[in-house]
Formats: structure tokens, C-alpha cells, sequence
């Protein structure tokens, strides 16, 4: 927010919580007025206000995702974007270590990352979004997935990253969705 505001571009966030704000406040320059004080759940802007609005690292500690993207497509003008970056349920990774974990009688799993607050409350696959976009009226416009760590040996990292880039398993999704001109 703070370098498109320092673009030219009349920007604006919402942070629920008061202490952040104001460190965003203090540590910007960013007027108050520019950071609202609110959850998306509450926050209130008009319909067709943005062009561009951005989910990182945000939708998977919401309790309804879906209900949130809804809510900004609503503020959103027509071929407005959505852009969100999100943990992959596919994660090669996660996948291998609750493998491991059932191997041995376990009924752990490693997809409750982070462990402490804020906590992880969903997961998102690619089909996810291409899911939500069909049911909504919104289109998919461009999609990514960042290959991110594997924690392994070097050696084993090499051979796990690509892996992962074959087969598209990657940490993290990238997903741009385009708020057709008809909805």
C-alpha cells in the first residue's frame, strides 16, 4: 500500500488490529484516514470504488474466505482485480510428512502451520479458485505457484524443488481474479 500510495495512487488498507494500524501509521507516513480500522467483515466501502485490491498472506486466517472475496467484488469496478497469495493444500512437502506420519499410526498433520496465532484456518488448491471464479462470475486471469522450500538436505532439495515445479505442488499460490464486466 504504502508504494502505490508513493506512486500516485489513491490507496487504501484495513487493518483490524489497533496496534498495527497505528505502527503502519507511525512507521509510513500514511495518512490515517487511509487505513481503516476494521476486519473486512466490517469494513465498509462503496460498490465499484477499486481497480485493484490485494489478499497477502490474509485469506487463510479468515473464517470465510469465499465470503470475503465476494464482499471486495462488490467494491471492485468491472475487470478489476483480485490479487491473493495463499497456502497450497497440494504442497509436495506437507503431503511427504503426513505420509510419514501416517506410515507410523500417526493422525498428525503438518497443514495446522503456523502454530501459533494468527493461525491457518484454510488451505487453497488452484481448483479451489477456478471453482469459486465459475460459481461467482469472476474469471481466473493469471495463476502462479511458487515452488518455496522443502527443508531438506541440499542435496534432496534439489531434486524435491524440481519435483515440485514439474508437477505444480508447490507452498504457495499466487491467483489473480478479474471481476467480470457483467457481474
Amino acid at each position: 500500500m504504502v508504494n502505490l500510495a508513493r506512486s500516485g495512487f489513491d490507496a487504501h488498507g484495513i487493518e483490524p488490529s489497533p496496534s498495527f494500524r497505528e505502527f503502519a501509521i507511525t512507521h509510513t507516513g500514511l495518512s490515517p484516514d487511509r487505513i481503516k480500522l476494521a476486519s473486512i467483515e466490517d469494513a465498509e466501502f462503496a460498490n465499484d470504488s477499486f481497480d485493484f485490491i490485494t489478499f497477502g498472506a490474509v485469506l487463510e486466517h479468515l473464517p470465510q474466505p469465499a465470503a470475503a472475496l465476494m464482499r471486495t467484488l462488490r467494491w471492485m469496478r468491472p475487470n478489476g482485480l483480485i490479487h491473493v497469495e495463499v497456502p497450497s493444500s497440494d504442497w509436495l512437502m506437507a503431503r511427504l510428512v503426513d505420509l510419514a506420519y501416517r506410515m507410523q499410526g500417526l493422525d498428525y498433520t503438518c497443514h495446522l502451520s503456523p502454530l501459533h496465532p494468527p493461525y491457518h484456518l484454510f488451505e487453497f488448491t488452484q481448483k479451489s479458485f477456478d471453482s469459486f471464479a465459475s460459481r461467482v462470475g469472476c474469471e481466473v486471469a493469471f495463476r502462479h505457484m511458487y515452488v518455496g522450500a522443502s527443508y531438506a538436505p541440499r542435496r534432496l532439495d534439489r531434486i524435491l524443488k524440481r519435483a515440485m515445479a514439474a508437477t505444480n505442488t508447490g507452498m504457495q499460490l499466487e491467483v489473480w481474479l478479474r471481476k467480470t464486466a457483467t457481474r
